[in-house]
């Protein structure tokens, strides 16, 4: 059997990349804390079976078939966070008298109209408006 030391090291590191595998499909690959607590609950359960077995392969086995149970438990944590406002208007400004064209475009993409999305709309069209006649008054003036 190979060195002890060894052994631990080849788990630990299986048990890392099986953690960021883990990650990288929802676009956590970044978060560096959160797969290193993955590593934390994947590592001892394949050094059990290792310890139990003696059998490596049997110990990386293990390691991947806890990493599904933690992207299973990652995925219902992340179903209850919430997720980014989608561009609906391509960074154009939508103007009071354009915005239920907008809701209707939206909505027949299959979209939900989210009503603060469409307050914030409102209110920035407002917002340029006042600005571009405060402009021409002051041009005019």
């Amino acid at each position: 059997m190979p060195d002890h030391k060894e052994l631990l090291d080849r788990l630990d590191r299986y048990a890392k990349a099986c953690a960021r595998n883990s990650l990288r499909k929802f676009d956590l690959g970044h978060d560096w804390h959160r797969s290193e607590d993955i590593a934390q609950v994947l590592f001892p359960a394949g050094w059990q079976v290792c310890k139990a077995r003696g059998d490596e392969g049997l110990a990386k086995h293990r390691i991947s078939s806890r990493a599904k149970n933690e992207a299973e438990r990652l995925r219902a944590e992340l179903k209850n966070e919430p997720q980014p406002v989608p561009d609906l208007t391509g960074g154009r400004i939508v103007s009071h008298a354009t915005l239920p064209r907008w809701v209707e475009r939206v909505e027949s993409r299959g979209a939900r109209a989210i009503w603060a999305y469409l307050l914030a709309a409102a209110l920035a069209a407002m917002l340029a408006e006042w600005a571009t006649t405060r402009i021409v008054s002051h041009r005019n003036a």
